[in-house]
């Protein structure tokens, strides 16, 4: 997942050096809790984006996805690089055609072609974030499980 949204958690150089000297048992039921953890927030993105009526076709949601990147490590993310702009808004701007000479779309069901738009900019519909907030308490209480596993 290059563009788009990066989070990075503070702490996780702290954690896995202080995991060097636990059992390979607690090792891989944190990278457990890890992954647990990232399909959490992927799901959690997704009702946010349902529940702040931002689902206009569908592909932001189905974009939606996990990687394992190691048994300690996951990622949440999407490609779509519009994401962005739903998490944090816009401000006015102008959209111009990237190819050809004019953009195309349909207004009331007739073909409108126009050099560019102006669009108002668009309130942000945090998703991603209240996502990492609600699972944030769920995850610290798995870690906490099992490294007294």
């Amino acid at each position: 997942m290059g563009n788009g949204i990066t989070i990075n958690v503070t702490g996780m150089d702290n954690l896995k050096s202080m995991l060097k000297s636990y059992s390979e048992k607690v090792k891989y039921k944190v990278g457990i809790a890890i992954y647990d953890a990232a399909n959490k927030i992927n799901e959690e993105a997704k009702k946010n984006l349902i529940s702040n009526k931002s689902v206009i076709t569908g592909s932001l949601i189905k974009s939606l996805r996990v990687d394992a990147v190691s048994p300690m490590q996951a990622k949440v993310g999407t490609e779509i690089v519009y994401a962005t702009d739903v998490e944090f808004g816009t401000a006015a701007h102008e959209i111009t055609p990237r190819t050809g000479k004019c953009l195309a779309f349909k207004i009331d069901g007739k073909m409108v072609f126009v050099k560019r738009v102006h669009h108002p900019g668009s309130k942000a519909k945090p998703f991603f974030n209240p996502a990492i907030e609600t699972t944030r308490p769920i995850l610290l209480n798995d870690l906490k499980a099992a490294l007294h596993a």
